[in-house]
């Protein structure tokens, strides 16, 4: 797996039920823009928020419409393996093209129990599995060593690596490079992670801007270092401009502004108040975020 994955966000209608109609949206723009897959249920799809039923029925309707189209990779980490499990096995069954998962976390679980973790849902599904570093979230961090480790996993294929630490993922690039892919997960440092092998992007902003981000990797993969430096640059204004609010409430609220109204999110998430909106749109005003043409 290679390219631009956007970490899409879960839509909810006024009750606050997912809402199909605009989750099938939110695939069929993405798809038009020439992403290379999508990414569903993480962080930013509130993955962890949603109940075990609705996880599968996003799934479901991903594979339904981006099948062909574009590769779907089903996040299925949660606190209890069973879980993990139950859901790796319907991402299986649906037809998804991978699984990923977070590592256990808030029970402070060794390496080896990392290790079982993973193990299970392998044994449980043939999918590739693509693990994610995010230490940010579930303090966990998963070193080379752990990666090299996991690799004892036969089904283990790559990595979404969340973290700042690119040492760390070019050393995670040296212990298979044939078998592994490596995602960034830090928007704002793609380019730096391209620059040093990573095989693509799973992220928030690709949501918003998808034709940049494609347009990036295109250029950094074929060599042209000075467009995908101009490209990253914008990028990251208009990161820097979420990172100022609770970003993804202010990510969905961006995209309202553009036509696609994702709903609030789920508590124990943020909503914004109407100052930090009114705020925020004023803020991408001045960036030029709306008179830009991103595929969306």
């Amino acid at each position: 797996m290679k390219g631009i994955y956007p970490a899409l966000f879960t839509p909810y209608d006024e009750t606050g039920a997912i809402s199909e109609e605009m989750l099938r949206k939110l695939i069929s723009v993405q798809v038009a823009a020439g992403v290379d897959g999508v990414y569903l249920c993480g962080g930013t799809g509130e993955g962890l928020l949603l109940s075990i039923e609705e996880r599968k029925r996003v799934a479901e309707i991903a594979v339904q419409d981006a099948k062909g189209h574009a590769k779907v990779v089903v996040h299925v980490g949660s606190v209890a393996t069973g879980d993990c499990v139950e859901l790796a096995q319907h991402a299986e069954q649906v037809g998804a093209d991978a699984v990923s998962s977070v590592p256990p976390f808030y029970y402070g679980v060794s390496i080896d129990g990392i290790a079982d973790h993973y193990a299970q849902i392998a044994a449980a599904c043939g999918l590739p599995l693509l693990l994610y570093n995010i230490p940010t979230a579930v303090q966990v961090t998963v070193t080379p060593d752990m990666m090299s480790r996991f690799l004892e996993i036969s089904t283990v294929s790559g990595i979404k690596f969340s973290s700042y630490h690119l040492f760390h993922m070019w050393q995670m690039l040296q212990l298979d490079s044939g078998r592994l892919s490596v995602f960034s997960g830090n928007d704002e440092v793609l380019l730096g992670a391209l620059a040093m092998g990573a095989h693509g992007a799973i992220g928030l902003t690709l949501n918003l801007m998808p034709g940049l981000y494609r347009d990036l990797y295109k250029s950094a993969t074929s060599g042209d270092f000075a467009t995908a430096r101009c490209l990253q640059d914008y990028a990251n204004r208009v990161i820097a401009i979420l990172l100022r609010y609770p970003v993804i409430p202010a990510a969905k609220e961006a995209m309202r502004w553009i036509g696609y109204d994702c709903g609030p999110c789920r508590s124990p998430l943020e909503r914004l108040t109407p100052a930090q909106s009114t705020q925020l749109i004023a803020e991408l005003r001045k960036a030029e975020f709306f008179d830009r043409d991103f595929g969306i």
